[in-house]
């Protein structure tokens, strides 16, 4: 009896960490590249996060520019800021997906073709 006991504290130990560990991860970006894969370019923009709370933007390969910085979450925004850009870049977190807000981001260059409500990968 008291096996089973402890078998079952160690189920509900395991449940609640495994529960924990899940909630922490939705708060913000998976550590990885995201793409607008529905875009016409022949090199896909992307958007990459890694662990150091920092992020890669690549809107366009016909920028010389990738735009990097930290990001922060707030709410279900991610809020990008670039170093040297006075603007901050917002997506919203939908899942497994971002959705690029570009009513509230800076202006992208006319060549870079993501419009708002560009889902990224």
């Amino acid at each position: 009896m008291m096996k089973k006991s402890y078998f079952s504290l160690f189920l509900l130990t395991a449940a609640l960490l495994l529960t924990g560990c899940a909630a922490d991860k939705s708060a913000g970006p998976e550590l990885r590249t995201y793409a607008y894969t529905a875009s016409e370019e022949p090199v896909k923009p992307t958007l990459q996060f890694q662990e150091d709370g920092q992020f890669q933007f690549s809107y366009s390969v016909l920028s010389s520019q990738i735009l990097c910085g930290a990001y922060e979450v707030q709410d279900d925004s991610l809020l990008l800021k670039a170093e040297g850009d006075s603007g901050i870049y917002v997506f919203r977190l939908n899942g497994e997906f971002l959705t690029f807000d570009a009513k509230a981001s800076p202006k992208l260059p006319g060549f870079a073709s993501i419009p708002d409500g560009a889902v990224f990968r």
